[in-house]
């Protein structure tokens, strides 16, 4: 990787790390606002008891500032996991939201899958053209990836640099083989304008699933499925792959038909690695 470029990745970190430290200082800050406002409305609420209309108002008012800074935590909460560029969410929301979902399906004795979507030769778009048409071509990806998902509760959120991950709580296999090829097909079809030229670019895709509460952690899936889309990487790209966890054997997905809505299945791969 030049220089250049791992200058940028650096300071897209570094952005980053100081963007969510803001965020967690103005949550601070609000929560001690919230807590001092509470304090201060049950307080006023004991002396209102006598009657006072002063004192009434007081609780009123406490009670409106009250709605507003929680109105205000809520959105910051919300708003510290999203990646502005992508509109997915971002690292640190997959970090925070991953493992509750790991959970959940363990506690309902669930199934969960992961699909990692790594953009191909993505270095070479921004070498080639310039960091805008990179920025426009990971926005244009991570709104593809949004737009692909179909069922409640999927989560998709910005990996790191040009890498993607989808969770699917509740998500068999079989959910996870058709959602990637939705994806790495949605991909495939986006068409960049630079000038007088079009530019379009494809993606590896690997996924996997597992079942929680038979053992393991959540990182052991993460593990799988990102094994799994740099298998797919070194098969050449523009292919979803996942891995038959009991024999180690790459399976690549064949798209039966193109056409909308058809039906797609995994099959043993033809291709080597």
């Amino acid at each position: 990787m030049r220089n250049d470029a791992l200058d940028r990745t650096r300071l897209e970190r570094a952005q980053a790390s100081v963007t969510l430290l803001n965020g967690a200082l103005q949550l601070v800050t609000l929560r001690a606002e919230e807590e001092s406002l509470r304090h201060d409305k049950i307080s006023a609420t004991i002396r209102a008891r006598s009657g006072s209309t002063e004192l009434l108002a007081r609780v009123a008012q406490l009670e409106r500032e009250l709605e507003q800074k929680n109105r205000i935590i809520a959105e910051l909460e919300r708003t510290r996991d999203i990646d502005a560029l992508t509109g997915t969410m971002n690292r640190n929301g997959f970090e925070r939201h991953y493992p509750q979902e790991w959970n959940r399906c363990s506690n309902g004795q669930q199934e969960i899958a992961l699909i990692f979507i790594d953009l191909d030769r993505f270095k070479t778009i921004n070498d080639t053209y310039d960091h805008s048409i990179g920025d426009a071509a990971l926005t244009a990806a991570g709104t593809q990836i949004i737009r692909s998902m179909r069922r409640a509760g999927e989560i998709a959120a910005r990996f790191g640099g040009d890498e993607f991950v989808v969770v699917l709580p509740n998500g068999t296999i079989s959910d996870a083989a058709i959602l990637s090829e939705r994806i790495r097909i949605g991909i495939a079809s986006l068409d960049l304008p630079f000038g007088e030229k079009h530019i379009s670019f494809t993606a590896s895709v690997g996924f996997a699933s597992a079942f929680p509460h038979l053992g393991g952690g959540p990182q052991s899936l993460v593990q799988v499925a990102d094994a799994a889309v740099k298998l797919a990487k070194e098969q050449g790209g523009n292919t979803s792959i996942t891995i038959d966890q009991s024999t180690g054997e790459p399976l690549v997905v064949e798209t039966t038909s193109l056409q909308a809505g058809a039906s797609r299945r995994a099959t043993q791969g033809a291709r080597g690695r």
